[in-house]
C-alpha cells in the first residue's frame, strides 16, 4: 500500500496549505499509482470519469508545473509565518522577514521556473509519469 494522504485545505491553519500540496509536489508517481489502483475497482460510471479525468491532471505539464511553485511559495510563507509568530521577534526582525519574503518571490518570478533546471529535467518527469 502506498504511504500517502490527500489533505483537505484547513480554513484556520495556513500551514494546512503545504499539508495539501505536498502529495502532489513531492510524491506525484506514487499519488499516480494510487489512482491507477481504483481502475481494477468496479465503480460507478461517474466515479470512473472523476478517477479518468483527474489521473489526466495528474500527468499534465500544468499539475507538475503548479504543483511545484505552489510548493516553493507555500513553503516561504511558512517559514517567515514561523518567524513572524515568535514573540520575541521584533518590528525589524519582522520587517526583515517580509521584505525577504518578497524578494524571494519577485526571484521566482523573474526566474520563471528556475527549479526545472532545463526543459529536458521536465521532460524526463513527465515521461516518468506516462510510464
Amino acid at each position: 500500500m502506498h504511504e500517502i494522504s490527500l489533505h483537505k485545505i484547513s480554513k484556520t491553519r495556513w500551514s494546512a496549505r503545504i499539508d495539501a500540496v505536498k502529495p502532489v509536489a513531492l510524491q506525484l508517481k506514487s499519488l499516480l499509482s494510487a489512482v491507477n489502483e481504483f481502475e481494477i475497482h468496479s465503480l460507478p460510471a461517474e466515479a470512473q470519469t472523476q478517477i479518468k479525468f483527474f489521473k489526466k491532471y495528474l500527468t499534465s505539464f500544468e499539475c507538475v508545473l503548479m504543483s511545484t511553485i505552489w510548493m516553493k511559495v507555500l513553503v516561504l510563507l511558512h517559514q517567515t509565518n514561523l518567524i513572524l509568530q515568535t514573540q520575541k521577534a521584533t518590528l525589524t526582525t519582522e520587517r526583515n522577514n517580509i521584505d525577504k519574503l518578497i524578494e524571494d518571490i519577485k526571484k521566482l518570478k523573474m526566474n520563471g521556473i528556475c527549479f526545472f533546471r532545463s526543459q529536458r529535467k521536465l521532460q524526463q518527469i513527465m515521461k516518468s509519469l506516462q510510464n
